[in-house]
């Protein structure tokens, strides 16, 4: 029995930007590199949507046309590259970059493909798998493009290499494929999907999915690349690393596979197994967005295709050192603080101490920091100021029954894998109040204004 992945990778996406999805880089044989990921697979043949892409083209056979483009109408990408490579012509505002229309031609020679190869349609003793007789490589896929614009050519002559910075979608067949990279999580990435692998011999992996090829697969384990030939591989699990998060908002793409019946199932593929040699056996889980889990047999599926998931709901941490304290991701000061006849009053409130209100009745305030004692510990206490006038000046102040009776209770504290403490409290979203974040410990208090 033969045997193909299905989901040809399910990663944790690193790109924040909202516009870009970049979870995959393909690496081409002919040198072809794309950065974003596979969005539709079926009998050998993979859609890519790229975001950004570095295109070999088999042959030179191509009209060029290059516009020196103004630096002033060029997107930040553009301009990011040109700046590092030193491609600009001429100084200052004057400055262009060269981008062109490429218009491809036909051509005739181009090989066919007459191998079977690895794929996320699967075939099983009992459905043969659709033969790829016929099928053309990627320079065939590339030419029926016809017309490609606003990209920058690297290299014209016996080979077209070109360098694009906008979406795209491009074509090609495993037997393109040298290899399928995927970065290595941030430390600070508090959402994402992990795999664990269960071979033949019993043994089983855990780790981040760190690429693939046509005959094996990696995943990220202790700092290292661990290796594993796909066809040892029986049975994949896949399932978010926060576990107090919703495995749909951890994964930035949604698996839509389709059966050959037509029928759709839309969700996160949660598990495959491939561990028996009767059809009845092998099978993939799919958990949708409302929990529910659904049950498919691998024969039945007839191609996957991955899409933006707007649940996705990325968490990162922040690494601190001990003493750090930001709130709302934003570095704070803390000052010192008097006290006279049960009341406490701050040196001064810190005017750059300031976060925006939320546009709804209620803001949050985060606060991060970093402690050597036991995790989850509440470190503030939360106290709306009392601002009073002492000689033209106005001083902010809060009471010993301020803090018994009216501090602000968190909502949340947790404490991440890097040992960051965040604490959670819930305001009123109202314009000019100051807040202190009080420390018992140290006696110093980091003021909080409150801005709309």
């Amino acid at each position: 029995m033969k045997r193909y992945i299905l989901t040809a990778i399910m990663a944790a996406a690193t790109t924040i930007a909202a516009h870009a999805i970049v979870v995959q880089h393909v690496i081409l044989k002919n040198g072809t590199m794309l950065h974003g990921y596979v969005q539709q697979a079926a009998s050998g043949v993979l859609t890519f949507h790229s975001d950004n892409a570095m295109v070999v083209v088999g042959a030179a056979e191509a009209d060029i046309t290059d516009q020196p483009t103004p630096i002033a109408r060029l997107d930040s990408a553009w301009v990011a590259w040109a700046t590092k490579n030193d491609a600009f012509e001429g100084a200052g505002s004057a400055r262009t970059l060269t981008l062109s229309t490429i218009i491809l031609r036909s051509n005739a020679s181009t090989p066919v493909l007459d191998d079977v190869a690895d794929s996320v349609a699967v075939e099983v003793e009992e459905q043969p798998a659709a033969k790829t007789s016929g099928r053309r490589d990627f320079d065939y896929y590339l030419r029926q493009k016809r017309t490609i614009s606003g990209v920058h050519v690297l290299e014209r002559g016996a080979q077209l290499r070109y360098l694009e910075q906008t979406p795209n979608d491009y074509t090609f067949t495993w037997a393109d494929v040298a290899s399928i990279r995927i970065d290595r999580r941030p430390r600070t990435a508090l959402s994402g999907i992990d795999c664990t692998y269960e071979l033949r011999n019993g043994r089983t992996y855990e780790g981040q999915p760190a690429g693939e090829t046509r005959t094996t697969l990696s995943l990220y384990i202790d700092g290292a690349v661990q290796s594993f030939n796909i066809d040892d591989v029986v049975k994949y699990t896949y399932h978010g690393i926060n576990p107090n998060q919703d495995l749909v908002e951890q994964s930035e793409l949604l698996d839509v596979v389709r059966k050959h019946n037509g029928a759709t199932v839309r969700g996160i593929i949660i598990e495959q197994n491939y561990s028996s040699n009767l059809d009845k056996d092998n099978y993939v889980l799919i958990k949708d967005q409302a929990g529910a889990i659904q049950s498919l047999r691998i024969s039945e599926v007839a191609e996957t295709m991955k899409e933006a998931n707007p649940a996705y709901r990325p968490l990162y941490d922040v690494l601190l050192e001990v003493g750090q304290v930001m709130v709302n991701r934003q570095e704070m000061t803390a000052v010192g603080v008097s006290e006279r006849d049960y009341v406490l009053t701050l040196d001064s409130i810190c005017r750059s101490n300031v976060i925006s209100a939320a546009t709804g009745p209620s803001t949050t305030i985060a606060v991060e920091y970093r402690t050597p004692e036991a995790q989850n510990v509440e470190l503030f206490r939360l106290v709306r100021l009392t601002p009073t006038k002492v000689k033209k000046n106005i001083v902010y102040s809060f009471s010993y029954k301020d803090l018994s009776e009216a501090a602000v209770r968190p909502t949340a504290v947790t404490t991440s894998v890097n040992q960051t403490t965040r604490a959670e409290y819930l305001i009123p979203s109202a314009k000019d109040i100051v807040y202190a974040l009080y420390n018992d410990k140290t006696h110093k208090a980091i003021p909080v204004v409150i801005n709309r």
